[in-house]
Formats: C-alpha cells, sequence, structure tokens
C-alpha cells in the first residue's frame, strides 16, 4: 500500500510539474498574445490613419482627372477651330490669288483700251 502511495504521489508530483509548466506556457503565450494584441491594435490604427490621409489624395486626383479632362475638350475644340481656320485662309489666299489675277487682266484691258482710244478718237 506505502508502494501505492508512494507511487501516486509521485504521480501527483509529476502532475504538479506538469501543471506548474503549462501555467508558465499559458503565461508565455498569454504575453505574446498580448504583444501581438497590441501591435495589431497598432496597425490597425496606422490602416485607419492612411485611409484618413487617403481619401483627400483621393479626391484630388479626382478632380484633376476631371480638370484634364476638361482641358484635353478645350484643347480638341481648338485644335478643331484652327484646322477650320486654317482651312479658311487657304481658300481666301485661293479667292485673292484668283482676285488678283482677274485685276491684272481687267488693268491690262484698260491699258489696252486706253491705248486705243486716240486711235479711235481721231478716226471719224
Amino acid at each position: 500500500m506505502e508502494a501505492e502511495r508512494d507511487t501516486t504521489t509521485s504521480r501527483a508530483r509529476q502532475l504538479q510539474k506538469a501543471v506548474a509548466v503549462s501555467e508558465e506556457a499559458l503565461r508565455s503565450v498569454d504575453g505574446r498574445l498580448s504583444g501581438v494584441q497590441a501591435e495589431l491594435a497598432l496597425q490597425e490604427e496606422s490602416v485607419r490613419l492612411s485611409e484618413r490621409e487617403r481619401r483627400p489624395t483621393l479626391d484630388q486626383v479626382t478632380t484633376l482627372e476631371r480638370s484634364l479632362q476638361a482641358t484635353e475638350s478645350e484643347l480638341w475644340a481648338s485644335q478643331e477651330k484652327i484646322g477650320k481656320m486654317k482651312a479658311n485662309e487657304r481658300k481666301l489666299k485661293g479667292d485673292k490669288r484668283c482676285l488678283e489675277e482677274m485685276l491684272d487682266a481687267s488693268e491690262s484691258r484698260t491699258i489696252k483700251l486706253e491705248l486705243q482710244r486716240p486711235s479711235l478718237e481721231g478716226e471719224p
């Protein structure tokens, strides 16, 4: 019976040691868990701060994109207008050449007629 008691006592001591080791491991795990939770809380706050900082930047990017689109539309309209003005300029230059040719021809006829007039006036 005493041998059984010694075995039981020995087993109880082993179990107490195992419980003590387990409690120590649990405290260690709890400590690491607390550290990880604190780090996670810091990271979450960092993410929230980044989101708050990011929103105005995204709004600014959106505003700049709209402004760029408006500027590109204005540029396209200006280029269209320039193209039409250049086409009109070419047409006007062609019209001017035609008018100058007509003027030259008319002046030549006038000079020719003026040169013929004295001979026409002198004949009865």
